[in-house]
């Protein structure tokens, strides 16, 4: 394995993401070395760091779905007989 992609997230707002995602980049050649020494591997694989947005894309759908079940609550349905007539 030569490469290795590591996947990360940050729960805060824009200025932690791009600090974090600094930091990472910073931090690569030191991971890297102590990788390097506590792997018993041949190669020291590259690493590449991929912001990992399945948290963000959970909290998106789970406001459209609160806003869609919202919305439902809010009008009658047409098709139930025990609906509330306006």
């Amino acid at each position: 394995m030569r490469n290795a992609t590591l996947y990360y997230s940050v729960l805060g707002s824009a200025e932690q993401l791009e600090e974090t995602t600094k930091g990472l980049l910073r931090a690569r050649k030191f991971i890297n070395r102590q990788l390097g020494e506590r792997l018993a591997m041949k190669y020291t694989p590259t690493l590449r760091f991929v912001l990992d947005e399945t948290a963000e894309r959970a909290q998106r759908i789970e406001r459209v779905l609160r806003d869609i079940d919202g919305q439902q609550r809010q009008e009658p349905d047409s098709e139930d007989p025990d609906s509330e007539v306006r």
